[in-house]
C-alpha cells in the first residue's frame, strides 16, 4: 500500500524521525526506516513515508543514518 494512514493504524509505531547526513533533518516532517535488504556495499533500501504517502521500496547511500526499527504500540 502507499496509504500512511494504513500505516499508522497499524500495531507498530512509525515515529517520523527524518534522518541524519550531517545533522538532523526534517525531524517530524516524514519517517524513514533501512530494510534488512542490502542493493549493494554502499546502498540499501529502506521504507520511507510523509503524513500522506508512503514509498516502500527506496535506496539511499548505506552512509545516512536512518532509523533502523519500528517500536510497538
Amino acid at each position: 500500500t502507499n496509504s500512511s494512514a494504513k500505516l499508522e493504524a497499524s500495531p507498530l509505531f512509525f515515529a517520523r524521525g527524518g534522518y541524519i547526513v550531517a545533522d538532523f533533518d526534517r525531524s517530524g516532517d516524514y519517517a524513514d526506516y533501512w530494510s534488512s535488504s542490502v542493493y549493494s556495499i554502499s546502498n540499501a533500501y529502506y521504507l520511507h513515508f510523509y503524513a500522506t504517502y508512503v514509498a516502500p521500496v527506496s535506496l539511499s547511500g548505506r552512509g545516512v543514518g536512518r532509523s533502523v526499527r519500528c517500536l510497538a504500540r
